[in-house]
């Protein structure tokens, strides 16, 4: 199993599971939250992202450009966020790695001389057995206390069937955005997932507005 950051985790709500939908299937998939080092330049286009600091300020504030982390030894990550008929996917730990039982976006490491769009894509396909497209980055998000920087990617499903690795994943479930936080625990990742879909709904809003 690969490495994950650590990620301060709140105490669950309890009954949460009570307010979602039904699981599609039980199965398997990686945390978005892995990585692997790297130093210096880097082909991957985060670097010229805006990044979400965690620890120190609200998820959709943007805080540093890949130039502040250039020297830096840090871990990358990537994160897919696939919705499909108004609700984004999410998947729960399986009992075989960290943190069992938190629920996250599906996502995973980069592996080196990778980019980020190449990572999410192999991460899928391995974890959940479908061929994803990325078709939009998100923003990034720096975990500064765990070394990890997390590319957050938006992708559309082009083919295959939901086949999560029962070694990684327990369920998988179709969540409505609004929702997506009753379950997540509040891991900070998600937390900036959420605030990034927040903002694009927005803008999106705005975009209507003006015509």
């Amino acid at each position: 199993m690969r490495r994950r950051p650590a990620e301060a985790r709140p105490a669950a709500a309890s009954g949460s599971d009570a307010r979602l939908s039904a699981p599609l299937r039980s199965g398997a998939c990686s945390a978005a939250c892995r990585g692997e080092p790297f130093s210096g330049e880097t082909t991957d286009p985060m670097q010229a992202d805006r990044r979400f600091d965690v620890s120190s300020c609200p998820p959709a504030a943007p805080v540093e450009t890949g130039a502040d982390l250039r020297n830096r030894s840090v871990r990358r990550g990537v994160i897919g966020v696939l919705e499909e008929r108004g609700r984004v996917l999410l998947i729960r730990r399986s009992a075989h790695v960290t943190r069992p039982g938190m629920w996250c976006f599906p996502g995973g490491h980069v592996e080196p001389g990778e980019t980020s769009r190449k990572a999410i894509r192999r991460e899928l396909k391995e974890e959940l057995g479908i061929e994803t497209v990325p078709v939009r980055r998100l923003g990034s998000i720096r975990l500064p206390q765990a070394g990890y920087v997390l590319a957050v990617w938006r992708v559309e499903r082009r083919s295959g069937i939901l086949r999560p690795n029962p070694a990684e994943i327990a369920e998988v479930r179709w969540i409505e955005p609004e929702a997506i936080r009753t379950i997540t625990d509040g891991l900070p990742s998600n937390e900036a997932v959420v605030a990034m879909l927040s903002a694009e709904g927005g803008k999106r809003e705005g975009g209507r507005a003006r015509r």
